[in-house]
């Protein structure tokens, strides 16, 4: 609690971003992935081959510029793949920790950070996503309608979609819906709404009992499920 507490006093943000939660849970996740990361492992690494595998295909060299929605910590998506591969990269998502603002004053202007609350993304957003090379949304869309009424909720994951359909190439790696047992149903996370086919799909081990706060149930997974958009 103490490294969280003085994370979140270190790490730039707006008073807004940090009463809305947002810097509080990007930072929590950090330490929920250390916590568990014998169970993450197999997640993350499926994440990254799948993104990996998708630009792999495109014939060429390095391609000229990715712009990453939901950046956070890049878990997701590697951050030495996307430098390989990439001539610029741009992170977008509401807050950006202290490791990634670090790697874009580095980078003499490869990398940038824009600053977004990406459930209403700014024009500044949608113009980058139309004239990216390849835009990536990772875990991401489940958590958009976070803190939003049912009704508006569908329509945040309706217009996140349609955003990722609107660039030349996109990739979608989204949690679906989540169970506590191999017994139990699925229960969905994104309200019925229609995805794009999933090229890939896994299992994530997101918390080992105890970790999500029901002791008395087991393991927590998420369905995870990959497509790729505009190929």
């Amino acid at each position: 609690m103490i490294l969280e507490a003085m994370e979140w006093c270190a790490t730039p943000a707006s008073w807004h971003v940090r009463r809305q939660g947002f810097l509080a849970a990007q930072i929590a996740i950090r330490h929920r992935r250390r916590r568990c990361e014998g169970f993450w492992r197999s997640h993350l690494e499926a994440s990254r081959r799948f993104i990996d595998d998708c630009v792999a295909v495109e014939a060429g060299g390095r391609r000229e510029h990715a712009v990453v929605l939901g950046s956070g910590h890049l878990n997701d998506i590697s951050a030495r793949f996307l430098d390989r591969a990439f001539r610029r990269i741009t992170l977008v998502d509401v807050v950006h920790p202290i490791e990634v603002r670090l790697r874009c004053m580095v980078s003499r202007g490869r990398w940038r950070c824009v600053s977004t609350d990406l459930s209403d993304p700014e024009q500044q957003v949608v113009e980058l996503v139309h004239n990216a090379s390849w835009v990536f949304s990772t875990c991401l869309l489940s958590q958009l309608p976070l803190n939003h009424v049912e009704a508006l909720a569908f329509n945040i994951l309706d217009r996140h979609l349609e955003l990722l359909r609107s660039a030349r190439r996109s990739v979608l790696v989204t949690d679906t819906s989540k169970r506590f047992s191999a017994e139990e149903k699925w229960v969905g996370l994104l309200g019925g709404i229609k995805l794009p086919e999933p090229r890939k799909s896994w299992i994530w081990q997101l918390a080992p009992p105890g970790e999500h706060g029901n002791p008395g149930r087991g393991c927590e997974e998420r369905l995870v499920e990959a497509s790729v958009l505009g190929v």
